[in-house]
């Protein structure tokens, strides 16, 4: 279950969890929020910006590995 005002960054049935970080990917002055796939999943990083639209998406590793990935935001 979603709670108001949540989304889900990967399918429903993911069980990995999920790390979060913050960084203006975009250069609109505005963070985004960013987020990985933990283990189990695949090295999948998502960017989702305002209105929960995805503003970029991408497999830090071979899609075939499972061991997850951390995300973290700098300036």
């Amino acid at each position: 279950m979603v709670e108001p005002g949540g989304f889900m960054a990967y399918p429903e049935g993911f069980r990995g969890g999920v790390r979060v970080a913050a960084l203006d990917v975009d250069g609109d002055g505005q963070a985004e929020i960013l987020t990985g796939a933990g283990p189990g999943g695949g090295p999948h990083v998502r960017a989702i910006g305002p209105g929960l639209a995805e503003a970029a998406s991408l497999f830090a590793y071979d899609p075939r590995f499972t061991g997850g990935v951390t995300v973290a935001g700098a300036e």
